[in-house]
């Protein structure tokens, strides 16, 4: 569906967000490769990360977080910024 630029019902604007995001990550990532293969470095993390929250979180896109997060309903205890 991405390809053809539908969106799925139901879905929200940020679900539409995410999927279509992950798509651009990936297709940057695939044109990086193939323009100079080479090691990845941390800017290219940060770089495809700032691609997948583009237009959902564009403040926290391609930075490191600086507040603590937890996931509802989860004992389990994630690292600290």
């Amino acid at each position: 569906m991405i390809e053809k630029g539908l969106t799925v019902g139901g879905k929200s604007l940020i679900e539409h967000l995410e999927a279509a995001n992950h798509a651009h990550a990936i297709d940057w990532v695939g044109q990086r490769i193939q323009s100079v293969p080479q090691a990845i470095i941390e800017k290219d993390i940060l770089e495809i990360h700032s691609h997948i929250l583009k237009g959902i979180h564009d403040s926290n896109a391609g930075h490191y977080r600086s507040v603590a997060v937890r996931i509802s309903g989860s004992r389990v205890v994630l690292p600290n910024p």
